[in-house]
């Protein structure tokens, strides 16, 4: 475990060696080509940022005639982008974002 809190292992997939980021505390099972599932892409940890939440997003509300929130309201990545900060730590995080790909 490194100083974040996470677990870094390699990866030797495809003959590529890279570092994998492992989360502590989430327990996610191993990809199955032959099951009907989700296949979970990345986790990304978030932290809520006020300023963004209770500033940012009710101005550009405001700017683009309501418009935004509709789209902030229905669009998960934009949410993560426009609510949420990137967590520098497990032990800050507040939030747990998973990207991922259907079957």
């Amino acid at each position: 475990m490194n100083q974040d809190g996470f677990y870094e292992k390699l990866d030797d997939q495809d003959g590529k060696a890279s570092v994998v980021l492992v989360l502590p505390q989430v327990k996610v099972a191993t990809y199955d080509e032959n099951e009907e599932t989700t296949c979970v892409d990345s986790a990304v940890l978030l932290t809520e940022s006020c300023a963004k939440q209770w500033l940012l997003a009710p101005l550009l509300s405001l700017l683009t005639i309501f418009v935004f929130p509709v789209l902030l309201y229905w669009s998960k990545p934009m949410q993560r982008d426009w609510i949420y900060s990137r967590a520098l730590s497990v032990a800050r995080a507040t939030h747990i974002y998973i990207e991922g790909r259907g079957k």
